[in-house]
């Protein structure tokens, strides 16, 4: 099922010119990487370090998706929604909208797993826990997959950094409170992948207060 998650999840994804559906089903291969930990945690000696890791991950792509999501979402607007979605609308979106094409990039970077955001720091505890597990068939799909989806992730990059003159989708202008949210989401976004450690350690916190339940 993590084999078939990671490798349907990224085909689909890579099928999609509908923002929301392209996340969509790429949270379907998530789905499959985060199964991983799981496995890793019946295999290793000790589940601390699968456990950390599942949680790590799951803290990480929550924040991902909710910057990515809330880029559409302030971009989207009432009856203009749909056309929103689409991949064309989003050309030229570093010429129009700046600051928010920076956070879009900084999120979808983060959910291909570059270096210097938390995404990568997230697949580097999915690595290190399947490779302790002993999970090579998980690791390597995972490494295949994760090669798929900088692909599409990377096509909605340079839609966005196009010199367009044409009007090619209706954007809503949002409003200045909702960029400044959405930029700070984006400073996290990298600020964690540079410097891990606080949510690391919240996350081991954690992981300490429930580790005295009985497991099952």
């Amino acid at each position: 099922f993590a084999v078939l998650s990671m490798v349907i999840g990224n085909f689909l994804a890579l099928q999609q010119t509908n923002l929301k559906r392209l996340l969509g089903y790429s949270s379907i291969a998530h789905a499959g990487y985060l199964v991983i930990t799981l496995i890793a945690a019946v295999t290793l000696v000790g589940v601390n370090q699968a456990v950390e890791a599942a949680m790590f991950y799951l803290a990480g792509y929550a924040l991902m998706t909710l910057t990515s999501f809330g880029v559409i979402s302030a971009l989207s607007s009432g009856g203009e929604e749909k056309d929103a979605q689409d991949l064309t609308a989003y050309k030229g979106l570093f010429w129009r909208q700046p600051l928010l094409a920076t956070v879009f990039t900084i999120s979808l970077l983060s959910l291909a797993g570059i270096p210097l955001t938390i995404g990568f720091v997230a697949k580097f505890y999915l690595f290190t826990a399947g490779i302790e597990g002993g999970l090579w068939v998980l690791v390597w799909t995972l490494v295949a997959g994760s090669a798929v989806a900088i692909y599409y992730y990377l096509r909605v990059i340079l839609a966005m950094t196009e010199t367009v003159t044409a009007n090619l989708g209706n954007l809503y202008i949002p409003s200045n409170s909702n960029i400044l949210i959405l930029v700070l989401l984006g400073i996290l976004l990298l600020a964690f992948g540079i410097y891990p450690m606080p949510l690391i350690e919240v996350t081991r916190s954690v992981l300490g207060t429930f580790s005295g339940f009985p497991v099952f």
